[in-house]
């Protein structure tokens, strides 16, 4: 069961360096009220060496980085290129037939800024837009979203693009130095940690000096953590990277938090339970259980957290039930906290094509699972014939997935396994978390445990947005279910 998401309700935030869409407030010639619109910016990622970047973007660019290979001589950077290079954009009514009203089209996107510019009568509602991406001649990828996703998108496409403009918005820059600190410490706190964006969190040893920690230059807050002789967090302590280096005084934790995760109603195997923290809308990972307990143990714990009212806490707990991967997020309201899993049906049967015909295949949802909270959904299929591969990709929030089909490349047959995955909640679906649901399957995502299966042309997160997407992960509760 699905709320449909308002077109224009909470247009996505963090997509911001991708171009804003219009509220949809400014009156028409005709005194009625403008469509909303929306940007898609098509990029191509590409990983070179910081001089064959340079010469790539050309003088006085600056590219946004989305990864940094460290292991290679010299390192490898991953940047974006903007792709104008696109094989077709299709719109298709909500049943997955092809939409001949419209006029969008490839020759809609900007031959510069590969920027496709959509309006929401370009689509029928409950319609589809797909972007085919033709990588070689036996490589063929399509992304497919429902109206009711549509937002600001960073998309990625696998096609070469040959020389084009870098994209440069969005970024996020590391510091040219590292930084340390000492820590003060007394004979309870056995190990110690620390955390920033960069660095990620270290591995808790009994060294009082930390070094090498890698900051964000405009400035980040970095957490430093100590844990008693059972590896249980017993003390913190958040400085400013403005403040570094310096002597960081850490603080014992005298409040604590006492969890439930669930029944055995909801899960059949518990793999993993932490606790994030969010401070000055930064995420840490403050505690993980399955560093102290395994299996049933793991179904309750106490730890402790800051009295402060500074930090929000949410807990993350990953798992199995009838053949389902499950990843559970619940905000933490209270001292004594319980955290539920998946709360509605699971069937132990793999996701298939209910039916295909010629133009259009449909999945049944609820054959795997049924739920009366707001669902999005994914379905994803990699069929081969004669060497010849389609990778597709749909995005929709209806309980009955259409995936529309493209002539003249591999095509599915009913009965098909697919992989499904469901993003699940109690809450609105806001783009701000349907646009992280849909970057989880990039190749620079920000993943749990499970999914494994990655789009071919994919929606990325910028950068710079995703300190803003992890807070909005962790401050949000729902579940997501894959297969």
């Amino acid at each position: 069961m699905n709320k449909v998401i308002p077109l224009g309700l909470m247009v996505s935030a963090l997509l911001t360096g991708c171009g804003g869409g219009s509220d949809g407030g400014s009156p028409s010639s005709g005194g009625g009220t403008a469509p909303t619109t929306y940007t898609w910016q098509f990029v191509q990622l590409k990983t070179m060496t910081a001089a064959n970047m340079a010469t790539y973007c050309g003088s006085g660019s600056t590219p946004t980085i989305f990864a940094t290979d460290t292991s290679a001589t010299p390192n490898n950077f991953t940047f974006a290129a903007k792709a104008p290079l696109i094989e077709s954009i299709a719109v298709y009514n909500s049943d997955g037939s092809v939409y001949t009203e419209g006029s969008l089209s490839k020759n809609s996107i900007d031959p510069v800024t590969g920027v496709l510019s959509i309006s929401a009568n370009d689509i029928p509602d409950g319609g589809y837009i797909s972007v085919y991406d033709k990588e070689t001649g036996v490589e063929h990828n399509v992304l497919t979203i429902q109206k009711e996703l549509l937002s600001n998108l960073l998309i990625s496409v696998q096609k070469e693009q040959g020389n084009q403009q870098c994209y440069t918005e969005s970024y996020i820059v590391e510091s040219d130095s590292t930084t340390n600190a000492t820590l003060g410490t007394d004979s309870s706190m056995a190990k110690t940690a620390f955390e920033s964006y960069f660095s990620g969190k270290s591995t808790p040893d009994t060294a009082s000096a930390k070094s090498d920690i890698k900051t964000i230059t405009s400035g980040e807050d970095v957490l430093f953590t100590s844990y008693d002789s059972a590896d249980n967090i017993n003390g913190y302590a958040f400085v400013a990277s403005s403040q570094l280096p310096t002597t960081a005084t850490i603080m014992p934790l005298t409040d604590t938090l006492t969890i439930n995760i669930g029944t055995t109603a909801e899960w059949d195997a518990l793999t993993s339970v932490a606790l994030d923290a969010v401070y000055k809308n930064q995420t840490y990972s403050w505690f993980d259980w399955s560093t102290v307990a395994t299996g049933s143990a793991l179904t309750s714990g106490v730890t402790p957290i800051s009295s402060s009212s500074s930090e929000q806490y949410s807990t993350r707990a990953i798992g199995t039930r009838s053949s389902w991967n499950i990843e559970s997020v619940n905000k933490v309201a209270s001292n004594s906290h319980s955290s539920t899993g998946f709360s509605g049906t699971l069937n132990n049967v793999a996701p298939t094509l209910t039916s295909c015909s010629a133009s259009v295949c449909s999945v049944n949802t609820s054959l795997g699972m049924n739920s009366t909270n707001n669902n999005a959904y994914r379905i994803s299929y990699s069929k081969t014939v004669s060497s010849v591969t389609t990778n597709h990709a749909v995005y929709s929030i209806t309980d009955t997935v259409n995936l529309p089909l493209i002539s003249g490349i591999p095509a599915p047959v009913a009965g098909d396994t697919v992989y499904m995955a469901a993003f699940d909640s109690a809450d609105s679906l806001t783009s701000n978390v349907t646009d992280s649901f849909m970057a989880r399957y990039s190749q620079y995502g920000i993943k749990g445990a499970v999914g494994t299966s990655l789009d071919a042309v994919s929606v990325l997160t910028p950068p710079a947005n995703l300190i803003k997407e992890r807070e909005i992960l962790a401050t949000n509760s729902y579940s997501i279910i894959e297969r």
